[in-house]
Formats: structure tokens, sequence, C-alpha cells
């Protein structure tokens, strides 16, 4: 069996620089964010799940962390389609996902915060989210979708980044248009 060493000596120390840095990294496109939405998921079917799995789990066992992520890869994917079609299968959709994953805690409902910008010629936007939602295994029915307003949002959603050993933001499904990346 092999380990393989992670060179954390660029890592910052404590929680607070944690939050600190990705808020700032967050920051540079509060000028794209459109909406701020939170996607809850089930309790009830995550625990049926976890009960009928016959392992000793609990809502943050790092098995269900990745399976979340992988709910969310699976609503990201519905969603871009639902706004933009092709362009999302050539890989070149403008949309802006930054999801947050929180309730990790004991006696916590897992759920995300996104950051998102989505064209303003996009018609039923909280509906296409909703219904992208609903599609996904173990969704809850609690969704809220608001315009993005200012920075708070950002504060908000990222309240619960303190912990290198946590996820938090969930980078394996973000979404960066090519556009936003040329200009940062």
């Amino acid at each position: 069996m092999s380990t393989k060493t992670r060179n954390v000596s660029n890592l910052p120390a404590n929680g607070a620089e944690v939050r600190r840095q990705i808020d700032a990294w967050l920051e540079q496109y509060d000028g794209e964010i459109t909406h701020f939405v939170t996607l809850t998921f089930d309790p009830k079917r995550i625990d049926a799940y976890i009960n009928g799995s016959g392992k000793r789990l609990n809502r943050h066992d790092a098995e269900l962390v990745k399976f979340y992520q992988r709910s969310m890869k699976h609503f990201l994917n519905r969603l871009q389609k639902s706004f933009y079609g092709n362009l999302a299968r050539k890989g070149r959709s403008p949309l802006l996902f930054v999801p947050v994953l929180e309730g990790l805690t004991k006696d916590e409902i897992p759920h995300y915060h996104c950051f998102m910008r989505v064209d303003a010629d996009r018609k039923n936007i909280k509906q296409t989210i909703e219904a992208c939602w609903e599609r996904v295994q173990f969704a809850g029915r609690q969704t809220d979708v608001r315009a993005y307003r200012d920075r708070g949002c950002l504060t908000y959603g990222t309240k619960n980044a303190l912990s290198l050993h946590r996820e938090s933001v969930d980078w394996l499904n973000i979404q960066m248009p090519t556009a936003i990346n040329q200009s940062c």
C-alpha cells in the first residue's frame, strides 16, 4: 500500500484564513452573479438510503458527500441543457455556477448554496431551476431562488467554509464560462 504525500506548505493554517481566501476568490465574480440559490436534500430519503445500505453511515460521511457531489453534477448538467441547449454539450455554456455544500454536521440537513449567473434573456429561471432540482435523486422540496443582491449573499453562502478537513466549495462542480476565465 503506497501513501501519497501532499504538499500543504502553501495552505492556510486556520479556518478564518480559509474562509477569507474563498471569499476573496468568489468576490472577483461579484459583478457577474445574478442569482443566489439554496437547494436542500430530503433527509427522509437520505436516511432511508442509509438504513437500507447495511453500512454504518451518517449524513456527513465521505461516501455521502461524494453522492451529494454526483447529485449536483446531475443537476448542473440538466440546468445547462435546459438554459443553453447544445452550447452546454459543446462546452460553451455561458452559465457561471459555484456550489457550496453545507449541512454536514450532526443533525443538519445537507444542502447547497449556489452562486450563478444566468443570462437575462432566459425565461422562467426560478421554475427551470426547481424543475431540474426535482429530478435529482434525494432532492428535497425546499428550494430558494433569489436575485443576487450584494456581497452579503457571498458571506452567508460561505459561512461554513472554515475548515481544511471538510467539504465546502464543491470544486468538482464549478462551471466557469470561457469569457469569464479570459477576463480574470
